[in-house]
Formats: C-alpha cells, structure tokens, sequence
C-alpha cells in the first residue's frame, strides 16, 4: 500500500481514474428489488415501452457504484479520509444499461480549511461517471473531510405522482412516505458492495473514527428514500391503466446530511413539491421539483435534497 497521505499532502489537479466495471442485468434487478422498484429497472418487456426504451439501472444504483469504483482508488492511495461533506449537485445524463461498462473519474479542485474541525481540511472532488463511449452518465462535486426543517402536517388522502398527469400536479403539496429502521448487517452489507469505508463496514475499527461508531452512508440513506417513494407512489397508482408511464429523477440539487445514521435509528421521509417549471422535455414530460427531507428518532434533521423528477404530460395539452 502506498504511503500514507493527509490533507497536507495531497495536490490540487491530482486525478484518479477507476477500473472498468460491468453492469449486468442481474445487478440491475438487484438493488432495484431492494431499493427502487421501477418497472425500468425490473423488467425487459415493460422497459422497452418505457421512456428508455431498455433495462437500466437506478440512478442511485450509479451513485452506489460510483462510490464503489471511488472508494478502492482512496483506499489504494491510502489518503486519510475521515468522512465527507455535502453535495451541491448533482445530474444524471443518460441511462446506465445492461452490458454497459461504467468508470468514473475525479479531479481534486480544492483544498480548503474544514470550519468546525480542527483535525481536518476540505478535499474538493469532481466526480465524472462515463461508459465505454466515453459517454457522460453522471457528474457531482464531492467534499471529502482528510485528517491533518422544519415537518409539516400531511395532507389527508393523498395521490401522488404516479396516478396523476403533471398537470394536476399543486405546488405545495407534501407527503410523508414512512419511516425505516436501519439494522447494523444491513448498513455493514451496503456498504461492503458499494461504499468500503471502515465506518461503514467494520463496527470496531469505525470506533476509532470521527463517528465513534457505524454508521449508514448518505447513498444507503438516499436508497432507502428511493425505496420509501416507489412504495408510496405505488400504493397511489393501484388501479391506473390510462397509459401513463413512470417518470425518472434527473437532477438533484443541495445534498446535505446533518447528523449519522446508526444501526438502531428510525428514520422519516418527507416530500414537499416546490415548482413546476414550465418547459417540456422531450416533447411529451414535465419537471417536478421537490424538497426532500429525512428526520430521525429524536426529531434530529438528517438529510436534504432537491430533485427534479419528469412527469408525464395529459395528450390533451401537449
């Protein structure tokens, strides 16, 4: 193993470059099982009417690997990451599909003084994800630590997405989608396939750690919110057979996670849909954005995003 490296050490414009990594279908269908049960993700036949047109993968399956590939260069490299931070954005620009091969690729950008840590200073990343074209997939900057809401009262009776048009969408609307209990196994199991950090896989060594314990990582956390919203949607979609078609997330803006999540926690999703800008994408969707949130037991706000999800348009108005 390399040398070890801190904050001090590391150089701005410093790249790394992953290994390939294959995407079957049997990986496809896996963590949509678990965590983003889409019809796109599942199926062959139902995602060739879908706006895809193939089975792909999540979005938060991208990310999950994403992080995978990431996180065996950090390791390799042996630099002395103690966490990471939040994340301003993010974007998904084409789909991952089955038998597509996807590397990513990061720039350091920045080196700044982490505020409120004395151990430790900011690592400014950007992330790109391509596939064998060379082909951008997905992009987001990323602020790794190196050592040296409010709630709302839910409407009664909701709808949601699924079961309507775009256009009979409000603004203002909010949904609460259930609570989640993380189990230790479960965060060491993610975070084993997807994010082999110690303190997300070893309860001992992450002792040591910043977090004096294991804990979940924010794309376990983020899966679990796909996973909470599908269900939702479906259980307000029973019964629609007008011809609509599931939408997509596309863009994600504002990620941030305040307090860990530890083996034991309950977790609560909540969704508030801010806009819904006017422009059309291809020809036949509309943009929803929401504010997401997650709470814990004590009350504790854990994460916040924005995402913009496609909606489908009625064929009376486009």
């Amino acid at each position: 193993m390399a040398a070890r490296l801190y904050w001090e050490d590391i150089k701005i414009g410093r790249a790394l470059e992953t290994r390939l990594l294959d995407i079957d279908a049997f990986s496809i269908k896996r963590f949509a099982e678990k965590f983003d049960p889409q019809p796109y993700h599942l199926d062959r036949d139902a995602a060739k009417k879908s706006l895809f047109g193939r089975l792909c993968a999540s979005g938060w399956h991208v990310t999950a690997m994403m992080m995978k590939l990431i996180s065996e260069e950090l390791i390799k490299e042996n630099i002395a990451l103690v966490g990471s931070k939040n994340i301003s954005w993010l974007e998904w620009y084409r789909p991952v599909f089955e038998d597509d091969k996807i590397s990513a690729h990061a720039k350091i950008t920045d080196k700044t003084d982490a505020w409120g840590e004395s151990d430790c200073g900011l690592i400014d990343f950007e992330i790109v994800v391509v596939n064998q074209e060379k082909q951008k997939v997905r992009s987001s900057p990323h602020f790794y630590l190196s050592r040296g809401g409010r709630k709302r009262k839910q409407v009664s009776e909701p709808t949601f997405l699924r079961s309507r048009w775009f256009e009979d969408i409000p603004v203002g609307e909010f949904h609460v989608f259930g609570s989640y209990t993380f189990s230790e196994q479960e965060i060491i199991d993610f975070g084993k396939m997807y994010t082999p950090q110690i303190y997300y896989t070893d309860p001992e060594a992450a002792l040591d750690t910043r977090y004096r314990g294991l804990v979940a990582s924010k794309w376990h956390i983020c899966a679990i919110w796909m996973r909470q919203m599908v269900d939702y949607m479906e259980r307000y979609a029973l019964g629609v057979e007008d011809g609509r078609r599931n939408g997509a997330g596309v863009r994600i803006e504002d990620l941030e996670q305040f307090v860990p999540v530890k083996p034991g926690h309950t977790i609560t999703f909540m969704h508030e849909i801010i806009d819904k800008p006017s422009g059309v994408v291809r020809e036949r969707w509309g943009t929803i954005h929401s504010r997401n949130e997650a709470f814990n037991h004590r009350d504790e706000i854990v994460l916040r995003f924005n995402i913009d999800i496609l909606a489908e348009r009625s064929p009376i108005t486009t």
